[in-house]
C-alpha cells in the first residue's frame, strides 16, 4: 500500500498500520526422532488486505453503535532462523501466511458522550442560524463519539507455505514442516487480536 501519500480511502490508516505492524513469535524447539530443530527470531510483518467490508449496527435506546469490519484476503510474511542440533544444519525460514479459512473479523464499539463543550468551540447551532434563541440544553445533550474500542476480534490466519534456505536437506524439512506450520499458525492467531486491540 502507498503509506507515504495521501489517500481518501476510509480505512487507509488501518491498512497502513497493519502493513507496518510487526509480531514477534516466541522461540520454539521441535523434536522428531533423533533430530531437534530450533526456530528463533521469528517475526511476522507486511500484513496486507485485499478487500474490506463493513456493516454498521445502529444504536438502540441506552446502547452505543458498533461497526463490524471484515478484512478479506489478508496475508503476511514471517521470517526467522533455524538450527538443527548436532548436525550443523542452519539457515533462514520463511512462512507465507494468509486468511484462506475466512476473513479477520473485527467489531468496533463507539462510545458517545454529551457534547457539553459545544458553545466553547462553536457559536452556532447545527443549522448555522446562530446561538441566539437556541436551547442550550439541546446542544449540551448532543451525542458525540468519544471513544472507539475493539470489542470482538477473530483471526483465521494460517501458514500456506514454508521455505527453508541454507544447508537443510529435504528429508529434514519434511520431518518438521507440518509441526512448525501448525505452531506458527497458532502463535500468530494468538497475537494478532491483542496487537490490534492495543493499537486501536
Amino acid at each position: 500500500p502507498d503509506c507515504n501519500g495521501i489517500s481518501k480511502s476510509r480505512y487507509h490508516a488501518l491498512v497502513c498500520w497493519l502493513w507496518n505492524a510487526r509480531i514477534t513469535l516466541p522461540d520454539e524447539k521441535f523434536r522428531e526422532g533423533i533430530f531437534t530443530i530450533d526456530i528463533n527470531d521469528m517475526s511476522c510483518t507486511n500484513f496486507q488486505v485485499s478487500a474490506l467490508s463493513s456493516i454498521p449496527s445502529p444504536s438502540q435506546p441506552g446502547t452505543n453503535p458498533s461497526l463490524n469490519l471484515d478484512l478479506k484476503g489478508m496475508s503476511a510474511t514471517c521470517t526467522g532462523k533455524y538450527d538443527v542440533s548436532g548436525i550443523g544444519m542452519s539457515g533462514n525460514v520463511v512462512a507465507s501466511v494468509s486468511s484462506s479459512k475466512g476473513p479477520l473479523h473485527l467489531q468496533f464499539d463507539v462510545t458517545s458522550a454529551p457534547l457539553s463543550e459545544f458553545k466553547k468551540y462553536n457559536n452556532q447551532d447545527i443549522s448555522g442560524r446562530g446561538s441566539q434563541g437556541d436551547n442550550p440544553n439541546d446542544k449540551m445533550n448532543l451525542p458525540f463519539p468519544s471513544k472507539v474500542t475493539v470489542s470482538s476480534c477473530e483471526s483465521k490466519l494460517s501458514v500456506q507455505d514454508l521455505k527453508f534456505t541454507g544447508s537443510a536437506s529435504a528429508k529434514i524439512i519434511d520431518l518438521f514442516s507440518g509441526a512448525i506450520s501448525k505452531q506458527v499458525t497458532s502463535a500468530l492467531n494468538g497475537a494478532v487480536c491483542p496487537l490490534i486491540k492495543s493499537g486501536a
